[in-house]
């Protein structure tokens, strides 16, 4: 079969970028003929055939309609027996909706954002375009592949029936090699070691890029209620307005930013909990990756890895970032939770959600496509 995967860039520490590359490496295993459509892809992709387009980028719309439609031109001519995009595309037979519903974001936004932010984003093109981009993808794919039920219900919620039925879940998965319980104690001396930590300090981890919407902010703020409780963000936001904010709170002594991290398993071990106070995701790769680690874990239920915590067992759920006492608690629980010695009970609650099984299912969903072209979605490359 021949398989062509649609990405326009690739982002260094990118959650969707490892799920594709472990999946081409899956399609090729398998003895496909795969090839990959992007405007910028970094690493090594052989034996992946890279076709790179190209497409106006003078403004954030331009180089998302301009690469939508540079890419349906490129899969034209190859004639594939199925196209699988990770972008919001015009012409693909499967849509992985791997950020969520955009106007779920925006309604969400309204929720923590002054007023006027509101109205700027009301008016901006690139958000409009995005809009009109999505609708198109769940109009035209066969099957829309997303990685929590909160996603899949937002879509049933937004574009109705028709696009609920085009569904499947198929949940993230973490490197068991990677990350595991088994390296816990080596790891967490030798990175408290490099935060000037001992071993007696409670430390929270946060972990992602794009701190406002992920809850940095009000994890911030909780942070002054927490004594004696240390904080690690790691993510590639420049840190300057959070390291103020922290000052502001005066918990400034008590937060480190490292920035991004290419392998952040010695971050998870070095912690005693991961906190994601999020306003907004469709299932953080950290979440899996610190339970993984045998690291309790703190969200909300406006993340889709809030389906994988068992409150608890191996972390908590509040229901929203600004309720700062229910947050407080959750914290004050999950620290213990992380001090109790049962990382590997922690681990072993995600043990079956492994890179391969994600592949697996991934390509379960392929197989409904074989040798097949959705009608939609190919008359979009005529």
């Amino acid at each position: 079969m021949r398989i062509a995967f649609v990405k326009q860039k690739y982002v260094p520490f990118g959650g969707g970028e490892g799920v594709l590359q472990r999946l081409m490496a899956e399609c090729t295993a398998r003895g496909f003929e795969v090839h990959l459509i992007t405007g910028s892809w970094l690493l090594e992709a052989a034996p992946v055939t890279v076709h790179r387009v190209r497409y106006p980028r003078l403004s954030r719309e331009a180089r998302m309609r301009g690469f939508s439609r540079a890419a349906a031109r490129e899969a034209r001519r190859g004639r594939y027996d199925t196209v699988v995009s990770f972008d919001r595309t015009e012409f693909q037979d499967i849509w992985r909706a791997g950020e969520g519903v955009h106007l779920v974001w925006l309604q969400r936004r309204r929720l923590f954002e002054p007023w006027w932010k509101g109205v700027l984003t009301a008016a901006s093109h690139a958000h409009r375009c995005i809009l009109r981009l999505e609708r198109t993808a769940v109009e035209v794919s066969r099957l829309i592949v997303t990685n929590s039920k909160m996603v899949a219900a937002d879509i049933a919620r937004v574009y109705g029936r028709k696009a609920e039925a085009k569904v499947r879940i198929v949940y993230n998965g973490v490197d068991r090699c990677l990350f595991r319980p088994d390296d816990k104690k080596d790891q967490r001396r030798a990175f408290r070691c490099e935060m000037g930590l001992t071993e007696g300090d409670l430390l929270l981890a946060f972990v992602g890029s794009g701190f406002r919407r992920k809850g940095l902010r009000e994890l911030i703020t909780v942070l002054r209620s927490l004594r004696r409780v240390f904080l690690v963000v790691a993510g590639r936001d420049p840190p300057g307005p959070w390291i103020r904010r922290a000052r502001a709170c005066g918990v400034a002594g008590r937060v480190r930013f490292v920035g991004p991290r290419q392998n952040p398993a010695g971050f998870y071990h070095g912690a005693d909990l991961l906190v994601l106070p999020t306003w907004f995701d469709a299932f953080p790769n950290s979440t899996l990756e610190a339970l993984a680690c045998g690291t309790p874990v703190v969200t909300t239920r406006f993340s889709g890895s809030a389906e994988i915590i068992q409150p608890g067992r191996n972390g908590f759920v509040v229901d929203r970032p600004d309720d700062s006492s229910a947050l407080a608690d959750a914290v004050h629980a999950g620290l213990e939770l992380g001090r109790s010695g049962v990382s590997r009970q922690i681990a072993e609650t995600v043990a079956d959600m492994t890179v391969e099984k994600c592949a697996e299912r991934f390509l379960a969903a392929i197989g409904e496509m074989a040798g097949t072209r959705s009608e939609v979605g190919s008359s979009c490359l005529r």
